[in-house]
């Protein structure tokens, strides 16, 4: 077992280094191709340098912990209330034209009317059920509340996830290894995630689950460090609640689990969690049992897009939904009514073409598409020209018609390449700890193979940029902990060159 497990740690830190160089180049082509300089490539360095620089910086601070304590909570604080300002200053400004705006209307009919509304968007797209449904409940609270602009209360509850997701990425970068500093350079990391602030206000599928898979893990590892038992298990069953509904609204959050899974075998740690497990599926058939209930689902659900159609749409040039309407959906639109004639027709679709998924020319444009540039899905968002919102200046930075929009998109293209660059030099170490035969970190292990698992699943699904949102938490935890492996290993080798120097002299 031992042999196995070693064997898996090698294979596993070469993979995960392959998929990460494979998408930081395809991202700084992209880059390049794009504005025809190596400015994307440049910044992308400089900003792993700056967090590199500020994380010794708090290392050096972390003398006078008082000191440091306070300035995590400021910058939380700060950064809660700019997502709180932002979120209510925009508000509806940044409007879907596809998915968003119909799930939004639908619901906003729902709530006033019932079971007659126009429900013809669901008879494709049932996996948008539950968003549905949560943004029903949401109107219906700013009904109940006397609010007429129900995008108060979204901006509300898109600053709790906001908060909550900086909560959870701070306690467990603080409980990896007890050390502020993690805390603290995950909380900056996350703060300058600069599509967070345009995106969290649209409580899309990816926004809702932005927190979730960061909250689940930090309620288990509190519900594993307390010694009342009581509260314990209700940490657990929160954590399985939670888990349960991220999963109806975002099925790609089962990576995360699935990674932790392999983990926790193959470290053969036992955890007692399963008071959550338990849980989760408990909520996830109460889950189904309440869409079934509904009558207007079941009628939906003849007709809806099977799973394999987002397969299916990951076979078209790039992998996005335009390429694919034309190519393969029209025809299983024109021919095919019923649920089942789809999946029949997707399938046989596949099994004729499933080798151009693997053409590296294909995967490449794939790559392309979720990495160069990445903007997380800001593109697929048009804003809106609402009255008293026109000087709105986080408006004119993330309006795709606008020219500061363009900084914008640099600077999270920076941001991302810059997480890149750390993970990769984060990967060395680790191969090279692997070597000196010391184990390596299960949590940053855990995160690294997320990535891989994401990274795999957009090149065999549909590919859009905003598929990774709801993991970028879990990586900027990633980055603060393989900052701290960055810099010990800079303090442990350059220890080691002067001891050799001292003992030569």
């Amino acid at each position: 077992m031992t042999a196995v497990r070693r064997f898996f740690s090698y294979s596993y830190v070469i993979i995960c280094f392959i998929v990460f160089a494979f998408t930081f180049c395809c991202s700084m082509a992209y880059s390049i191709k794009c504005y025809a300089n190596f400015k994307i490539v440049i910044g992308s360095f400089l900003c792993a340098l700056l967090f590199l620089g500020l994380y010794v910086g708090f290392t050096l601070v972390s003398r006078f912990k008082k000191f440091l304590n306070l300035f995590v909570f400021l910058s939380f604080f700060l950064f809660v209330s700019l997502c709180l300002f932002l979120n209510l200053t925009c508000k509806s400004d940044f409007y879907s034209i596809i998915d968003y705006g119909f799930v939004v209307d639908a619901a906003e009919e729902y709530a006033q009317i019932g079971s007659d509304f126009d429900y013809s968007y669901f008879t494709l797209y049932t996996n948008n059920l539950p968003m549905f449904f949560t943004l029903t409940g949401l109107i219906k609270i700013s009904n109940f509340l006397h609010i007429q602009d129900y995008y108060v209360v979204f901006a509300i509850i898109a600053t709790m996830i906001e908060a909550v997701t900086m909560l959870s990425c701070a306690y467990l970068a603080y409980e990896h290894k007890k050390n502020i500093c993690d805390a603290a350079m995950s909380v900056m990391i996350l703060g300058s995630f600069l599509p967070m602030y345009p995106l969290m206000p649209l409580l899309y599928t990816d926004m809702l689950t932005f927190g979730i898979i960061p909250a689940t893990f930090a309620l288990i590892r509190m519900a594993a460090n307390t010694q009342v038992k009581a509260k314990a298990f209700l940490l657990k069953i929160l954590a399985g609640i939670l888990l349960a509904y991220g999963i109806q609204m975002k099925i790609t959050l089962l990576i995360p689990l699935i990674a932790s899974v392999i983990i926790i075998i193959l470290s053969r740690k036992r955890l007692k969690i399963w008071v959550t497990v338990l849980t989760c599926v408990i909520c996830l058939l109460s889950g189904k049992r309440f869409l079934q209930s509904h009558e207007f689902v079941r009628e939906c659900q003849k007709t809806s897009n099977p799973t394999s159609s987002w397969i299916l749409i990951g076979m078209s040039e790039d992998g996005s939904f335009a390429h694919a309407y034309p190519q393969y959906l029209k025809e299983m639109y024109q021919h095919c009514n019923t649920t089942a004639e789809k999946d029949a027709y997707c399938k046989s679709i596949i099994k004729e073409n499933w080798k151009i998924l693997f053409n590296y020319s294909h995967v490449i444009k794939k790559t392309f598409r979720v990495y160069g540039l990445n903007d997380f899905g800001i593109t697929e968002y048009d804003v809106t020209a609402s009255e008293g919102y026109e000087n709105n200046l986080i408006q004119r930075c993330f309006n795709k018609y606008g020219k500061p929009y363009h900084h914008a998109l640099n600077m999270s293209s920076m941001h991302l390449g810059a997480i890149m660059i750390i993970y990769l030099m984060g990967l060395v170490i680790e191969f090279i700890r692997l070597i000196q035969k010391r184990e390596n970190t299960p949590f940053v292990d855990l995160i690294n193979m997320s990535f891989v698992g994401y990274f795999f699943y957009l090149m065999l699904s549909e590919t859009s940029s905003h598929q990774i949102f709801n993991l970028m938490p879990l990586m900027f935890i990633g980055t603060a902990l393989h900052l701290n492996c960055i810099k010990q290993f800079i303090a442990t080798t350059w220890q080691g060159i002067r001891t050799r120097h001292e003992n030569r002299a």
